[in-house]
């Protein structure tokens, strides 16, 4: 015995449907849309249970059978989620430790404070060309007067802006006259002015940068060769 869903279609009022061996329900006859008299057409659907006796069951004249197809089967399990990765075989840098002096001079300083501490300018605006002057000019002349240190922008520098670091040398663009830079000594005379104006101003110590990528190059009478970069390079 087995089991079908059947859709009976006709296309004129049909008779009673008889059956050999059957059991079927019908529906009420379907309407037309603008009106409430049945169609000529009745859609009837049977479900049929064929007996033992097999052959087809008998269907009034008009009417045809019609087997629906099969349902789909049910879609596959989704796939299973991927296993977390393995844990890294490195272990976790070692946290940071800040000395506690630290941790309160950062925590003690405003906003403004921090900012200006992150504040990098070039040497050139805390310096005049007025050291040194041929023939005593009493105003800059870039061309003939060595770079000094200019205590009023280095203050301006250090009371409204709090000022982090300076970077560079004062003769990072060209020579003035015969001089081309600053020696080692001159560059520490240099940094401990700027210091001593950071210390009355009352701001941190600033940081000094100078690029010596190339060998010590802006340094007068320093060794250049061989190259920090070069030397790196080696390991």
């Amino acid at each position: 015995a087995w089991r079908s869903r059947l859709e009976l279609l006709s296309t004129a009022t049909p008779h009673p449907p008889r059956y050999s061996t059957a059991r079927a329900s019908c529906s009420a006859p379907l309407t037309d849309a603008y009106s409430s008299t049945p169609t000529s057409s009745m859609l009837v659907s049977a479900a049929l249970l064929l007996g033992t006796g097999g052959g087809e069951p008998l269907l009034p004249s008009g009417f045809r059978l019609a087997v629906w197809p099969p349902l789909p089967p049910p879609p596959p399990p989704p796939p299973p989620s991927p296993e977390p990765p393995p844990p890294s075989p490195h272990p976790p840098p070692p946290e940071v430790q800040i000395d506690d002096d630290v941790r309160e001079a950062v925590s003690a300083m405003s906003i403004e404070q921090k900012v200006g501490q992150m504040t990098q300018i070039d040497i050139s605006q805390v310096v005049s060309y007025t050291g040194n002057c041929k023939g005593g000019f009493l105003w800059a002349d870039r061309r003939s007067c060595q770079p000094e240190l200019d205590r009023q922008k280095l203050r301006t520098w250090l009371s409204q802006f709090g000022l982090g670091s300076l970077l560079n040398s004062p003769y990072a663009s060209g020579c003035v006259g015969s001089v081309c830079g600053w020696t080692a000594a001159q560059f520490r005379a240099f940094v401990r002015e700027v210091q001593l104006e950071a210390a009355a101003a009352g701001v941190p110590p600033l940081l000094f940068g100078l690029d010596s990528t190339h060998g010590a190059a802006y340094v007068l009478d320093a060794t250049v060769l061989p190259h920090q970069l070069s030397v790196g390079a080696t390991f």
